[in-house]
């Protein structure tokens, strides 16, 4: 990797300069925390080895994350040459649940926007990690400029509803619209896994046109409720079936209109948009 694949926005002239530098965004997770947590884990790492990486590359990183304790000097240099962990005062300096940053985001880009003001600094790219983050990149922008956004969600709202067990594990919808937001403002995406990145090539899809892959919707037939191309099946009758044990071989015969790959689109949308399709069951069963 070169700095180029990094800033394909620089000229050759100013990335050999060597004075390229990231503000990378961790909003709700210290990289320098201690390992094990609840809310530590992955992330930290990935985000801790990157910036000493990056440091190591002749690249300046400042990661910004959001204070939790006041005794904590503001300025860490624990990351190595050229990387360090700067926090940033917003709402109370002591942990609270993820779900009450959100309302300190304005706060926290306020607070990063003045540390680079007092020091003089201009970063040549933001580097958000998690939806939070992805939000006040947007932020910074205004306060910055155009700035190219580089995101990384590391877990999407979606994909952990997918595998919940119970209403209090799943993710709110005001983190599913605020990944949908990123998804828009941010210049590239980093995908952790293949899944991941099907998961976001999917939203693309849907969002450029409200399309999605095999699945069609107009408000004149079925109710506009989505449905396999070239039919008037909707997808949550299908999700019903295969709910009710009935095997894919049967789905097919009973509906000779079908093709396997509409089965494997049908069940892709309903693991993205669960909560519609649920709710479209809930519908026309209670109807």
């Amino acid at each position: 990797m070169t700095n180029n694949d990094l800033f394909p926005h620089l000229d050759d002239q100013q990335t050999a300069a060597g004075e390229l530098r990231v503000a990378m965004l961790s909003v709700h997770t210290c990289p320098l925390a201690m390992l094990g947590g609840k809310k530590t884990g992955g992330m930290n790492v990935y985000v801790r080895d990157l910036s000493r990486e990056l440091g190591r590359m002749g690249i300046h990183v400042d990661v910004f994350t959001r204070s939790q304790d006041d005794c904590v000097p503001m300025v860490n240099h624990d990351l190595g040459e050229r990387a360090r962990v700067i926090h940033i005062p917003a709402g109370p300096e002591a942990p609270i649940p993820v779900g009450d940053i959100v309302n300190y985001l304005d706060e926290f880009a306020a607070g990063v926007a003045a540390f680079a003001r007092r020091e003089g600094l201009h970063y040549d790219l933001i580097h958000s990690h998690y939806w939070l983050s992805g939000l006040v990149a947007e932020k910074l922008e205004a306060y910055w400029g155009v700035t190219p956004i580089v995101h990384m969600f590391h877990t999407l709202g979606h994909m952990k509803n997918r595998i919940a067990t119970g209403p209090g594990e799943r993710a709110p919808q005001e983190r599913l619209d605020g990944e949908s937001h990123v998804m828009a403002v941010a210049d590239r995406i980093i995908a952790a896994t293949p899944a991941e990145k099907a998961q976001v090539l999917q939203w693309v899809a849907r969002d450029l046109g409200g399309a999605f892959p095999g699945i069609e919707s107009h408000p004149d037939v079925s109710g506009g409720e989505p449905r396999l191309v070239r039919t008037r099946i909707p997808v949550w009758l299908l999700v019903r079936a295969r709910q009710l044990g009935t095997p894919e071989a049967d789905i097919l015969r009973a509906y000779p209109a079908l093709r396997a790959e509409d089965l494997t689109n049908a069940w892709a949308y309903y693991r993205a948009f669960r909560d519609e399709i649920d709710e479209q069951i809930i519908d026309n069963e209670t109807a």
